[in-house]
């Protein structure tokens, strides 16, 4: 059947949608129409296919990418050419990535922004392109980072800074081209973080916070603008933290928690804000614990663990939603630690290993398997503060078996190095025992 659309006249440009549209079905519904998928025989004597339905839509994705390439490369080709190519392209990058290839991902990521570089290159004055240039390497800088390929990711979005600072230069008040600033700020900033760099980072998050408070003070009734305060000053918050700056940090959170709260009595059901107001609660707790200030710390864990208990039952098995509560149980199980309730602390542990095992178990991504080795971790610390040698090797093995084949593929970042070494020392110490 697949045939028949390249015989009838529906062709080149008619064919690629064509085949665009039916990939959409597939990975939609798992259905493919013209392909035989391969199949397997369940043990009730059910026939089912093997093949995910993102593997289903590269299919389709593929011919489509097969007949744009060949318009582009005809002498001439028309912008509309280059532009199909690019919708191709950005399909098999997202179908590559739910199938758990990053990597194929990012290769496919990389030639969109070749080919929207070009066009750009072609129309320099038309600024919807110079914006679609900057989405494509926004998107092609968090596929290198999730590779754990700092160097792409940074010149990705530095590529990014430079054309939205370009943009706003020439049209200082258009809220599209600020927010695409804004953007790229914030990613430069999570870099610069991940790296340990925070004079650096807190300066690309003051940037992406003015920028968020000009537009929410020119619409103050524009709820998404508040959000985008509120995440800022989130973001400020964590670095303060990270840089040990406790007294900034807290009051940068408190900036947060003011917005979010805001946000909530108008939509007090709202998962999303929830979450954020999760994430802030945890970050609060954090500056508490370090200030040895314990009993406020766990009643801010507390109040995120509760927030994401009622975000992860609203959200049945969304893996993003168990994550954060795994998150917290982690939290709250530290906070009955220093709070010299050990004892407490060990049911809480062993939930967020169970969450965080399920979702690996169907999340084959490399944050999936970090957390799971966090989970380890923590286990095996609390084993070994027990006394419980075998029990505390038993785990530090499993997560540094985890760690050992990310680090292997080339995607641990240093402070999961740093990690996995000091995992492998807490194995040497309970061995002397």
């Amino acid at each position: 059947m697949a045939a028949s659309y390249v015989d009838s006249p529906y062709v080149e440009r008619n064919a690629l949608t064509v085949y665009i549209d039916i990939g959409d079905f597939v990975r939609r519904f798992g259905a493919d129409p013209a392909f035989a998928s391969e199949t397997e025989t369940t043990a009730d004597g059910e026939t089912k296919s093997t093949e995910s339905p993102a593997q289903m839509a590269r299919r389709y994705y593929e011919l489509a990418y097969k007949i744009a390439d060949a318009q582009t490369a005809k002498p001439g080709a028309e912008r509309l050419a280059f532009e199909d190519l690019a919708v191709a392209i950005n399909k098999l990058a997202t179908v590559e990535l739910e199938i758990g290839r990053p990597q194929e991902a990012s290769a496919w990521m990389t030639k969109g922004v070749e080919v929207t570089r070009a066009l750009a290159a072609k129309f320099p004055d038309d600024t919807d392109l110079q914006v679609d240039l900057c989405v494509w390497n926004i998107q092609a800088g968090k596929l290198h980072q999730q590779n754990a390929d700092l160097e792409k990711a940074t010149e990705s979005f530095r590529s990014t800074l430079s054309i939205a600072e370009s943009l706003v230069q020439r049209q200082p008040e258009n809220e599209q081209f600020q927010r695409v600033l804004s953007v790229a700020l914030g990613q430069l900033g999570n870099l610069e973080l991940v790296s340990n760099r925070f004079t650096e980072a807190l300066a690309y998050y003051e940037r992406d916070l003015n920028i968020a408070q000009r537009l929410s003070e020119a619409a103050p009734d524009n709820v998404s603008r508040l959000h985008e305060v509120a995440i800022s000053w989130k973001k400020v918050a964590d670095v303060q933290r990270m840089a040990e700056n406790w007294t900034e940090s807290l009051a940068a959170s408190r900036e947060a928690f003011k917005k979010i709260d805001e946000l909530l009595l108008v939509e007090p059901n709202d998962l999303s804000l929830m979450r954020i107001s999760t994430v802030i609660n945890n970050g609060i707790g954090e500056v508490h614990s370090r200030l040895m200030q314990f009993d406020e710390a766990y009643a801010s864990f507390q109040r995120a663990y509760d927030l994401s208990r009622k975000i992860a039952d609203a959200s049945g098995q969304d893996a993003g939603a168990q994550r954060d509560l795994a998150i917290a149980l982690d939290h709250l199980g530290n906070a009955q630690v220093n709070l010299q309730r050990s004892d407490l602390a060990l049911p809480l542990y062993t939930e967020s290993y169970t969450i965080r095992t399920a979702v690996a178990a169907s999340d084959k991504s490399l944050q999936s398997q970090l957390d799971l080795s966090i989970s380890l971790h923590k286990l095996g610390l609390w084993h070994e503060t027990s006394e419980n040698w075998t029990e505390a090797i038993s785990h530090y093995r499993s997560a540094i078996e985890i760690l050992t084949t990310l680090e292997k593929a080339g995607q641990l970042l240093p402070a999961d190095k740093a990690r996995l070494t000091k995992i492998a020392e807490a194995i040497e110490q309970c061995e002397s025992r």
